[in-house]
């Protein structure tokens, strides 16, 4: 299994399962063969390694990344650059996550005053009290403010959000996490990383 690169083309020898019930796996007894050549499934192959995009009034381009069933942009969040992911749901759409997206976006000011703040309550302290170097003296809530960079942003489709921040070195190189729901507001922050 080692050997083995997506897209590879194997031919495999299998167990299925004898109870009806559990059709979806099978166990592998023995791969016959590697890099086997099989026109219809070098197409199949082909294909799947095409990008996939969406053209967005808003977004401009989502680009679907496969490995992690998401859509995938670059946009602006008060000023910074930055990731943004719509998570799918289980029927595979992402109207849902790009809706509460558009709704973050269309109102980011508010949302960064409101996550700056959050940041500010929550891990100030402990960006004081825990990780200052020797000589450093302690973090103003303006300073703290200033370091935090936003990096990505991830928006699942039942409004659920990350937000991830680079700390600007305050926590030592580790991310900034800020989580909240698009209704119920902001409840976690933390450090990651």
């Amino acid at each position: 299994m080692d050997n083995l690169e997506p897209y590879d083309i194997i031919k495999v020898s299998v167990e299925f399962p004898e109870a009806k019930e559990d059709n979806n796996t099978c166990k592998l007894i023995k791969v016959i063969s590697y890099q086997d050549s099989d026109n219809e499934l070098s197409a199949i192959a082909a294909e799947l390694k095409k990008p996939v995009i969406v053209e967005d009034d808003f977004f401009n381009k989502l680009y679907y990344n496969r490995s992690f069933n998401n859509w995938e942009t670059k946009i602006e969040f008060n000023g910074e650059a930055a990731n943004l992911i719509l998570e799918a749901d289980n029927n595979n759409s992402f109207e849902n996550s790009k809706k509460f997206a558009k709704q973050i976006l269309k109102n980011h000011k508010k949302w960064e005053k409101n996550i700056q703040d959050f940041a500010v309550s929550k891990l100030l302290k402990l960006k004081n009290d825990t990780w200052l170097d020797e000589e450093e003296e302690k973090v103003s809530a303006q300073e703290f403010i200033d370091k935090m960079k936003v990096e990505s942003v991830i928006m699942f489709h039942d409004g659920e959000f990350e937000f991830f921040y680079n700390d600007g070195d305050l926590f030592w190189g580790h991310s900034i996490q800020i989580r909240g729901n698009i209704k119920k507001g902001l409840d976690d922050a933390d450090i990651v990383g």
